[in-house]
């Protein structure tokens, strides 16, 4: 009698399955991705199923017209649909770790095992990456296929933030001016994006409950509309994503501190001592510690750091997948030594449409308010 063995074909691939299944589930973002238009993070996955190396993403603009009533004639007076495109490109990104055959005597598929944490960290870490590198990206321009420069020229670290182009970045602050906050107040908003962000000092324009609500308050009064993402049928909230020293300034003004003691649940489960997301407002503020490297070095009043936060509606960034998350194995030495590498074709870009006469011209960021406060670090 035989017995029936699993392809070893198979078994790779049921293992990449449950490698990507486990990377959305521990991805801290995962939560904010969905496939339509709803949610912050829109995730497109056209390119799994055909060849190519971009995907659009669209926006149908609201009809404006007043339509007719009774017997009024509507033929010869519809609306145009005015539709909108943004292209995203994506890219293969890949690592990988040896083991000696002498310091660990395993097969391929326990070696799968024994890389799987390490390697499911950095594909976790690279997308969260890819994610915060995109929030503050200010490519002004849209290219035919894809951002003028990719989502990574203005963010990632501090260094890159410095080094910004200094036209690109009065572009991007012009064509943006409703849906940008420099500090406290809407006045200190300037054409020339180092002027603006010498305006914010480390007293007034640190982040606040105000602050957060004037933001919400732009999401709603700019053109177009920062749709909220719907809950429930038509609960409407946003997110904000915010450094560690915003995120702390937000906690200890006297409006959040006050709605925790005397809104929320008295006790140890109080987040004043549990910590997590502040709620106010109709905005969810989660902190990112990573996002400590979206700052501008000594560049406010008085030389202070300024941090970015983002108050992120629906379609605020794309994310577009051509393959998943995959293993390759290879042996080498003689076979003295295993090799397994992970890879993913795949890339994530703030989502913008032209505002003008065509998807190119005066493109803004289509879900996202950015906020300029007061990063000061700890004395």
């Amino acid at each position: 009698m035989a017995d029936t063995t699993v392809p070893s074909a198979l078994r790779v691939k049921q293992w990449d399955d449950n490698f990507f299944v486990e990377y959305i589930r521990g991805n801290r973002l995962a939560r904010y991705m969905g496939t339509d238009e709803n949610a912050i993070v829109q995730v497109k996955e056209n390119l799994t199923k055909k060849k190519g190396d971009t995907i659009y993403f669209e926006l149908i603009n609201k009809l404006h017209g007043g339509g007719k009533k009774n017997n009024q004639t509507l033929q010869g007076f519809e609306e145009d649909l005015s539709q909108r495109s943004w292209p995203l490109t994506v890219n293969l990104y890949r690592h990988g770790v040896v083991v000696a055959e002498y310091e660990e005597q395993v097969t391929a598929v326990d070696l799968r095992n024994a890389g799987k944490a390490a390697l499911m960290n950095w594909s976790m870490e690279h997308t969260r990456d890819k994610f915060l590198a995109a929030l503050g990206s200010k490519d002004a321009v849209l290219a035919g296929a894809g951002q003028s420069t990719g989502p990574d020229t203005y963010s990632g670290n501090s260094s890159a933030f410095q080094t910004a182009n200094a036209t690109a970045l009065g572009t991007w602050v012009t064509n943006n001016k409703d849906r940008v906050l420099f500090g406290a107040a809407n006045s200190n908003w300037s054409a020339t994006f180092a002027t603006a962000l010498g305006n914010v000092d480390s007293t007034n324009d640190k982040l606040t409950a105000s602050a957060v609500s004037v933001m919400k308050r732009l999401a709603k009064s700019s053109t177009p509309k920062i749709r909220p993402i719907k809950v429930n049928g038509d609960e409407e909230w946003y997110v904000m994503f915010a450094g560690s020293e915003p995120f702390r300034d937000l906690k200890l003004d006297t409006n959040i501190v006050q709605s925790r003691q005397y809104a929320l649940e008295r006790g140890t489960d109080n987040p004043l001592f549990t910590d997590g997301d502040i709620i106010w407002d109709g905005v969810i503020v989660r902190e990112i510690p990573e996002l400590n490297q979206n700052k501008w070095l000594a560049l406010g009043a008085s030389s202070i750091d300024v941090g970015e936060v983002y108050l992120c509606g629906a379609q605020a960034l794309g994310y577009a997948l051509a393959q998943r998350w995959n293993t390759r194995t290879q042996e080498m030495d003689y076979e003295a030594k295993n090799g397994i590498a992970v890879q993913q074709i795949y890339d994530v870009g703030k989502i913008r449409f032209g505002t003008a006469a065509d998807d190119t011209t005066t493109p803004k960021d289509n879900g996202i308010v950015t906020g300029y406060f007061s990063a000061v670090g700890d004395a």
